[in-house]
Protein backbone atom coordinates (compact mmCIF):
# COMPACT_ATOMS: atom_id res chain seq x y z
CA UNK A 1 0.00 0.00 0.00
CA UNK A 2 2.72 2.24 0.65
CA UNK A 3 3.59 1.78 -3.11
CA UNK A 4 -0.21 3.11 -4.00
CA UNK A 5 0.13 6.06 -1.39
CA UNK A 6 3.49 6.89 -2.90
CA UNK A 7 1.98 6.66 -6.65
CA UNK A 8 -0.87 8.96 -5.77
CA UNK A 9 1.52 11.63 -4.22
CA UNK A 10 3.92 12.02 -6.64
CA UNK A 11 0.84 12.37 -9.67
CA UNK A 12 -0.80 14.72 -7.62
CA UNK A 13 2.51 16.81 -6.45
CA UNK A 14 2.88 17.05 -10.56
CA UNK A 15 -0.40 18.52 -10.77
CA UNK A 16 -1.42 15.84 -12.77
CA UNK A 17 -4.75 14.37 -13.62
CA UNK A 18 -4.84 10.19 -14.56
CA UNK A 19 -5.82 11.31 -17.70
CA UNK A 20 -3.12 13.30 -18.35
CA UNK A 21 -0.33 10.88 -16.69
CA UNK A 22 -2.10 7.93 -18.86
CA UNK A 23 -0.96 10.37 -22.22
CA UNK A 24 1.98 10.73 -20.91
CA UNK A 25 2.96 7.05 -20.28
CA UNK A 26 0.90 5.30 -22.27
CA UNK A 27 -1.38 3.24 -20.30
CA UNK A 28 -4.89 3.12 -19.67
CA UNK A 29 -6.42 4.96 -16.68
CA UNK A 30 -8.27 1.76 -15.11
CA UNK A 31 -4.69 0.25 -14.74
CA UNK A 32 -3.59 4.29 -13.08
CA UNK A 33 -6.14 3.90 -11.01
CA UNK A 34 -5.33 0.35 -9.84
CA UNK A 35 -2.00 1.52 -9.31
CA UNK A 36 -3.07 4.19 -7.25
CA UNK A 37 -5.22 1.83 -5.32
CA UNK A 38 -2.63 -0.80 -4.82
CA UNK A 39 -5.27 -3.29 -6.52
CA UNK A 40 -2.43 -3.80 -9.40
CA UNK A 41 1.63 -3.93 -8.72
CA UNK A 42 3.37 -1.75 -12.03
CA UNK A 43 6.44 -3.90 -13.24
CA UNK A 44 9.88 -1.93 -13.07
CA UNK A 45 9.06 -0.39 -16.93
CA UNK A 46 5.90 1.50 -15.56
CA UNK A 47 7.43 3.03 -12.47
CA UNK A 48 9.90 4.46 -14.74
CA UNK A 49 7.59 5.92 -16.90
CA UNK A 50 5.46 7.06 -14.14
CA UNK A 51 8.73 8.52 -12.30
CA UNK A 52 9.51 10.47 -15.91
CA UNK A 53 6.16 11.57 -16.22
CA UNK A 54 5.61 13.31 -12.70
CA UNK A 55 9.32 14.65 -12.72
CA UNK A 56 10.17 12.25 -9.29
CA UNK A 57 13.05 10.29 -8.83
CA UNK A 58 12.76 6.43 -8.97
CA UNK A 59 14.66 4.48 -6.28
CA UNK A 60 13.90 0.73 -5.63
CA UNK A 61 15.42 -0.44 -2.49
CA UNK A 62 15.62 -3.65 0.35
CA UNK A 63 16.06 -2.60 3.91
CA UNK A 64 16.79 -5.35 6.26
CA UNK A 65 17.40 -4.50 9.75
CA UNK A 66 14.84 -3.69 12.11
CA UNK A 67 13.43 -0.35 10.80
Amino acid sequence: MDLAFAMAEARQAAKLSQAELVRRIGTSQAMVARWETGKAAPTTTSLRRFAEATGARLRIEFAFGRN
